[in-house]
């Protein structure tokens, strides 16, 4: 049994002038496929795309990110909006 997965995550800061804070925009693609011998459920394709709000530096950041996903042989739409708040202690 072979396996393959690979990702690929890009972001690109908006600078605001004389602030701490910053806005990320963020675009990720990923590929993962657990056995290549079969095409089944677990064949996963991801699209990912949004914002991440850093405030006041990187302890903490807000996240908002819009996936679209293809799962091999299931024939599903299941595309996710995140909202997420993280914060470093």
């Amino acid at each position: 049994m072979h396996s393959n997965a690979w990702y690929l995550n890009l972001g690109q800061y908006v600078p605001f002038q004389g602030r701490r804070d910053a806005l990320e925009l963020c675009l990720g693609y990923q590929d993962f496929d657990p056995n290549t011998a079969v095409t089944d459920q677990l064949d996963a394709r991801w699209l990912t795309f949004g914002a991440n709000y850093h405030i006041e530096g990187t302890k903490r950041q807000v996240r908002l990110q819009y996936a679209i996903r293809d799962e091999g042989a299931l024939d599903v739409e299941n595309n996710t909006i995140m909202l997420e708040y993280d914060h470093a202690f």
